[in-house]
């Protein structure tokens, strides 16, 4: 799962990454779905009131989730096929001592 941090802390570190001039123009907001079944909504950026960034936190969520489960597949393929090497080079120093 996600990582949450309160939303009032997450928004002051964006916040604190803004230079001085951008401060009072950029805005960041998140807005939940209480009827959702999970309750996660949106997250928005905003520059001078205008919507520039909208992002769906249920599509982000999914995301991550394919993610992370893509890169264990590769570990454990890239593992299972360690394992098979290991066997093979098992069986060819067995064949060559019984020769």
């Amino acid at each position: 799962m996600l990582y949450s941090p309160k939303w009032s802390k997450a928004k002051k570190r964006l916040s604190d990454l803004l230079c001085e001039t951008l401060h009072s123009r950029v805005d960041f907001q998140v807005i939940n779905y209480r009827k959702a079944h999970d309750q996660l909504g949106r997250a928005v950026i905003t520059v001078d009131k205008v919507e520039i960034l909208s992002m769906c936190t249920i599509t982000a969520a999914r995301e991550e989730f394919l993610r992370c489960d893509a890169e264990n597949i590769k570990m454990n393929q890239f593992i299972s096929s360690g394992i098979a090497v290991k066997n093979s080079h098992k069986t060819l120093s067995h064949k060559a001592h019984k020769k």
